[in-house]
Parts: C-alpha cells; structure tokens; sequence
C-alpha cells in the first residue's frame, strides 16, 4: 500500500509537466521521503520557457498531497526580501551602504564598533558587522523571541543596538531593529515590516501567498513543519521579521526569482541587480552581496540563499548566465540544499540518503508491534 501512494505522489507530481526532473534528482528525493526524511520536498523551476513545478509527499504525515500552491516557511530567505528593501532606499537615494548606522539611531544609544570601524548599513546586510549571530537564549519553543531578545539584551553591551526603534525609510515610519554577523535586521514591528515587504516587493510581483500572517487561503494550504519525523508547531517570530518571518509557495517564489533573474521586468530591477553584486569573498568558498551568497558553478555563478525554521528546510537560487532559477521547500529540519545546488550545478554532488534508525524503528513498531522496535534498536 505504502508503494502505491508513493507512486500516486510521482504521478501527481508529474502530471502536469512534460520536462521531468533529472533521473538522480528525482530518485533522491523518492529516498529522502520513503526513509522519513521529510514528509514532502517541492521543487520549482523557471527559465526561459517558464515556471514547471514538481511535488512530492503530503502537508503532513500520511496527509494531503502538496502542490505549488502549498505554503511553506521560508525561513532565512527572508533576509533576501529585506536585503533588496534596503537596497531599494539606496537606489531611491534616501539610504547608502556606507552610512553608519548610527546616523538611523536615536543618540543616547551607544553603538557597538568592530575592529575600530563604525558598522554601517552594508556591513549588516553583507554579515560583516561582528555583531553576534543570535541571542543565546533564542528558543521559540520556550517562551516569545522579543522577551528573550530583551532578556539575552540585558546581559550582552554587544546588543544595546537592538534596544532601539529604527527607520527603514523614515517616510514610511517602518520600525525595525538591526542586527548583524549574518545580515539580518531584527523587527520590532512585525506588521510595519510585513506591510513594507508587500507593497514594495510582494504586490508588485503578483506574489498573493508570501506573507508573514496567515489569511485563511494560505492556513488552508499550509504544510505543516515537522522535526525528527514529529509535527511541530509553526514560528511566530515578529521581532525577527526580518529574518525569518516569511511564508510563501513554490508558485510565488518563482516569481521572485524570475524578477531576479530579469526574465520579468520589475521596477525593482536596481535593487535586485545591486544585492547580486560582489561585496566580499570572506565566507570561504563564497562570495557575499548583500544577502545573497554566491558560488561559483558549472555554468555561471550561483547566486543563492537557503532557510530553515523549527520545521522547514528551505533553498532558492539562480544563475544569471543560464537564465535559471529553482527553489526547494520542505516541511521538515532535514536540508536539501544539495538539491537546489545540483539543479542549478550538474557538478555539486547529491548527499546519500540514509534512513534515520529512529524512523526504521516507528516503521517496524507501526507495522509489527513494539518488540520488533526494540529488536531492531538491540540489533
């Protein structure tokens, strides 16, 4: 029975495409799933011939098929959309990367330096600020993420920074706090932020399902995150908006990326096209813009960001030179980076694929009882 629904899956996958994904890609992905890695893996791509979309497994375990319309967290790829916000105060010539973000800063707050250097705007949206990379006592599960910001605030000088509202574009009185290694700015204001990244990049592109609150269209559709094989609750973090808020489909997301690519003509095109430009190589075998990650690949550089949350994995990324873009959505914490990668680069490998004991051990307690669990722990 368990063969054929995944087969139903692959059919429902393919049925409305007739250019299917590479041999080994659609393998891998068979494997991740059959083996519990994730209960669902979407892939979505777009080039010059248009968008085609990919789906496999269901919103939950043993649930409704996914589809591109499903909605997904997208986690750390939200520091893309607030990268080009900035980006687009820079080209509007209200902002510049190099002021200091001192100048956004009330002037009793007394602003961190690193290595002697004032960090400025650019430092934090190409994770060269020194700022630390998260509050110690970040848990969601816990308790909200603006109380422990406060509390962790509280203890470190480094994140003073954090303790104060902030502009954006002080004519849209969008309030945010900034924070720094990785480039992510941290929201004070969930809802000025949300409303900020819609009419600026959302609305303009036609992406009606990316979206920070959930209207009832997208809880409808909603894959839920899972961890270790178990569903867990979804993050709602609006003090890191900014971060990591976001939630959107593989039909929106190829959006986004076509914009970036320049296979649709956006207003945004400035914008993009600066966060795609080169502003250090100090990430080892990447390059970094603002926001976005670039490695080099087989065909052109891959212009890239991945994202995760307490139950997601997710991947977007393009090469300019090919006209291509892809973007993997998950519903579980196991990645698949290697996916989008190998997409977008013939030459990075595919990971292998090992079904987890503790998924074996669900399987055989589920299908033989519990001392076939505990034979094959001893075992």
């Amino acid at each position: 029975m368990k063969h054929l629904i995944s087969i139903l899956f692959l059919f429902y996958s393919f049925q409305s495409f007739s250019q299917n994904l590479p041999s080994e890609v659609e393998s891998s992905i068979t494997q991740r799933i059959e083996n519990g890695l994730t209960p669902s893996i979407a892939i979505g791509i777009i080039d010059k011939d248009g968008a085609r979309y990919y789906n496999f497994g269901t919103k939950t375990l043993n649930g409704a098929p996914v589809n591109e319309r499903t909605i997904y967290e997208i986690g750390s790829i939200s520091k893309v959309f607030t990268a080009i916000l900035l980006a687009q105060q820079v080209v509007n010539g209200k902002m510049k990367l190099d002021d200091p973000i001192s100048k956004y800063l009330p002037a009793n707050v007394n602003v961190p330096q690193y290595e002697n250097h004032e960090i400025t705007l650019g430092n934090l949206s190409d994770h060269t600020s020194g700022l630390a990379r998260m509050p110690t006592n970040f848990n969601p599960a816990i308790q909200p993420i603006r109380m422990q910001i406060i509390q962790f605030n509280r203890c470190m000088t480094l994140f003073r920074i954090m303790n104060c509202r902030e502009t954006l574009e002080r004519n849209m009185n969008t309030q945010i706090w900034r924070r720094g290694y990785w480039g992510t700015y941290w929201h004070f204001n969930r809802g000025s932020y949300e409303a900020l990244m819609i009419k600026t990049i959302a609305s303009p592109l036609g992406m009606k399902e990316t979206k920070i609150t959930f209207d009832d269209n997208m809880k409808k559709n909603l894959a839920m995150g899972h961890s270790g094989g178990i569903q867990v609750e979804n993050w709602d973090i609006p003090t890191l908006a900014g971060a990591g808020a976001i939630r959107s489909s593989i039909f929106d997301m190829l959006k986004f990326l076509a914009a970036n690519i320049g296979l649709t003509k956006t207003s945004l095109r400035k914008a993009m096209d600066l966060t795609h430009t080169v502003r250090h190589n100090k990430a080892g075998k990447n390059r970094v813009g603002l926001g976005w990650h670039i490695a080099e690949g087989k065909n052109g550089d891959v212009i890239w960001h991945n994202g995760g949350t307490g139950g997601y994995r997710t991947f977007a990324g393009f090469v300019k030179e090919t006209g291509t873009g892809v973007v993997v959505l998950t519903n579980s914490t196991e990645g698949a980076d290697d996916l989008g990668f190998h997409l977008l680069n013939p030459d990075a490998p595919l990971r292998p694929i090992k079904a987890r004991v503790a998924n074996e051990m669900r399987k055989a307690i589920d299908d033989k009882g519990v001392d076939a669990g505990i034979t094959l722990f001893l075992n």
